[in-house]
């Protein structure tokens, strides 16, 4: 705080701000969603494949995983972030990625996907089929 003659701890779920420099932050703020804060003072954001939906976060598995058939790019504030799923690209199934998808995975040359809506779910978790087109 300003005026203070030694420095103070950082909760742990906040980060620090204000200051002339990052060394001589002035206030500390709680942790935004879809990030984390350990207690060191620097707010980090979620990592791929996670979501933090909530403020105060202070552990790098954020709130949980993405779920199968969605992928949670780096600070995502919801396990549904972005569906996955189209003619040109497809989510992994839950045996390649048993705690949700990091990202799309373009198909192969020759191939499309498909499903409902550009994505489907089927009983082995995969959330689109790979067709080839010849």
């Amino acid at each position: 705080p300003v005026g203070a003659k030694l420095p103070y701890h950082v909760n742990v779920g906040y980060f620090t701000a204000g200051g002339l420099t990052k060394n001589t932050s002035t206030t500390e703020r709680k942790c935004l969603p879809g990030s984390y804060c350990t207690g060191d003072g620097i707010s980090r954001l979620c990592d791929p494949g996670r979501f933090g939906s909530t403020f105060g976060l202070s552990d790098s598995k954020c709130s949980g995983n993405c779920l199968p058939g969605y992928y949670c790019p780096e600070g995502s504030t919801h396990p549904t972030e972005v569906m996955c799923g189209d003619a040109g690209y497809y989510c992994p199934n839950q045996t390649e990625y048993p705690f949700g998808n990091y990202f799309p995975i373009p198909v192969s040359l020759g191939y499309y996907s498909i499903g409902s809506g550009g994505s489907a779910e089927f009983g082995d978790g995969a959330s689109a089929v790979v067709t080839r087109t010849d």
